[in-house]
C-alpha cells in the first residue's frame, strides 16, 4: 500500500518515518514536502494556501497514493473538502490521535509550540468530543521556544523546554497530547522519563493507516 503523506516543516519527516517503520512497515511510505507552506501562512488559511493544499493533494492521488495524510496541522480544515474530490482515504493530522486520545482519556492535556496549532487541536479535541458524547477537560500548554529548538539537531533543549511545559501539567492529567508530528522525536524519551500516557499525532496516523487499509 503506497501512503503519500504531506509536510509543511522538514522536521515532522523523520519522526513520520520512524513511527511508520514501528507501526507500518509494510506500507511504502511517500514523503511530499512543500516548505513554502508552512512559510507562507501567517495565522489564517487563505485561498490560495487552501488551492495549493489541494493541489498536492491531487497530485499525491495521481502518484498512485491508496491513502493520503496531512502532517501539517494548520491545514487540517482543508481534509473535509479533500474527502469530496478524491477516491482514497485522507485524514488529517488530528483524527487518528484524538480519536486515540479520546478512547482512554477524559483529562487531556495538549502541548504546542504553535498558538494556532494550540486553538486548532482544542477545536478540534472539544468537537469529536462532543460527537462522542464525551465530557473532558483539556489543560492546553503553549511552549512557543520548542520552534526554535526544533531546528538544532542535538535535541537536548528540545527535550528540556517540552519536559518543562508538561511539568505545568495538573498532576491528575496523565494522557498528554502531542500536537505537532515532530514532537514524536521525543516520544522515546518521554516515556522513559515520567509515567504518563502520550499520544503521538504520526503513531496513531501510522495505526490508523494500518487499520483502514488492511
Amino acid at each position: 500500500m503506497r501512503v503519500v503523506i504531506i509536510h509543511a516543516l522538514p522536521e515532522s519527516i523523520a519522526p513520520t518515518k520512524l513511527a511508520f517503520n514501528e507501526i507500518y512497515p509494510e506500507a511504502e511510505l511517500i514523503t511530499l514536502f512543500d516548505e513554502a507552506l508552512f512559510k507562507d501562512f501567517k495565522g489564517e488559511l487563505t485561498p490560495e494556501l487552501n488551492s495549493r493544499m489541494i493541489d498536492l493533494i491531487k497530485y499525491s492521488e495521481n502518484s498512485g497514493a491508496d491513502a493520503i495524510g496531512l502532517a501539517c496541522s494548520v491545514f487540517a480544515p482543508v481534509v473535509d473538502y479533500a474527502k469530496n474530490i478524491v477516491d482514497v482515504p485522507i485524514t488529517s493530522s488530528y483524527e487518528p490521535v484524538l480519536r486515540a486520545v479520546l478512547e482512554k482519556a477524559n483529562k487531556i492535556g495538549v502541548i504546542s509550540g504553535v498558538e494556532k496549532t494550540l486553538e486548532d487541536t482544542q477545536f478540534y479535541l472539544n468537537k469529536q468530543a462532543k460527537i462522542d458524547g464525551k465530557e473532558i477537560t483539556s489543560h492546553p500548554i503553549l511552549a512557543t521556544p520548542l520552534m526554535e529548538a526544533m531546528k538544532n539537531p542535538n535535541t537536548t533543549e528540545y527535550n528540556r523546554i517540552l519536559d518543562a511545559a508538561i511539568s505545568d501539567l495538573p498532576d491528575d492529567v496523565n494522557d498528554v497530547l502531542l500536537s505537532q508530528f515532530s514532537m514524536a522525536s521525543s516520544l522515546a524519551h518521554l516515556q522513559s522519563t515520567t509515567t504518563r500516557n502520550y499520544y503521538s499525532p504520526p503513531h496513531c496516523t501510522a495505526k490508523w493507516f494500518k487499520n483502514n487499509l488492511a
